[in-house]
């Protein structure tokens, strides 16, 4: 990746869920989690826009009502989309969903590179994403997923691609990956998918650990 290319993050918000109803809306210190990630993106200097894309109406208002609140520099590099229907069944993949927002974002902006990031990994630490940006661009990378060494594949947290080998693959992991251990990070890496995950990333975050 060219030092001077530029990284356009895309966080994709489902308001259902089969095993934790909503859970990217789920707060912690009273932040929900997708208003989390998507600032954590924006406090990036090397991320040249946020993509934010909802799965529905009650999602996109949601959220909008929220991005309001930032300030104006912050909601200039923020754009929010809703997905078309056929792209919300049980069976849509993430690739899929950014597939079609590329697609949009590829007529607005300029860009070489997409960031995905999860607003279930609450986790992920300015810091550690700092410290992947700059890996990425030291190295010239063009794929660059995190991983969790205990269960031996990706943990969900980071996924990055060059722009064009996203569109000629269509998948976010290539012949071209390279993995980051995300054991780095203070609290590990943790992806919410049941009630209980919740509770213990709340916990950790908020200061409630021995």
């Amino acid at each position: 990746m060219d030092s001077n290319a530029s990284i356009v993050a895309f966080i994709l918000v489902k308001s259902t869920s089969q095993r934790l109803p909503k859970k990217n809306f789920l707060e912690i210190d009273g932040v929900p989690l997708w208003l989390r990630t998507t600032k954590l993106a924006l406090a990036e200097l090397l991320i040249k826009h946020t993509v934010i894309v909802a799965e529905d109406e009650w999602g996109f208002e949601t959220m909008q009502h929220e991005l309001f609140k930032l300030d104006r520099t912050d909601f200039d590099r923020t754009t929010l989309i809703v997905r078309p229907p056929e792209l919300c069944t049980p069976e849509t993949t993430s690739e899929a969903v950014l597939l079609w927002a590329a697609d949009i974002v590829d007529t607005l902006l300029e860009y070489e590179h997409i960031l995905l990031l999860q607003a279930t990994s609450p986790l992920l630490t300015s810091s550690f994403l700092q410290g992947i940006l700059g890996h990425y661009s030291t190295h010239q990378l063009n794929n660059l997923v995190t991983v969790d060494p205990a269960i031996m594949r990706e943990d969900g947290q980071v996924y990055l691609i060059n722009r064009k080998l996203f569109r000629t693959e269509k998948k976010l992991m290539t012949d071209q990956l390279w993995v980051c251990n995300s054991l780095g990070q203070r609290w590990g890496t943790i992806d919410i998918d049941f009630e209980e995950q919740y509770f213990i990333a709340k916990a950790l975050i908020e200061g409630r650990s021995c």
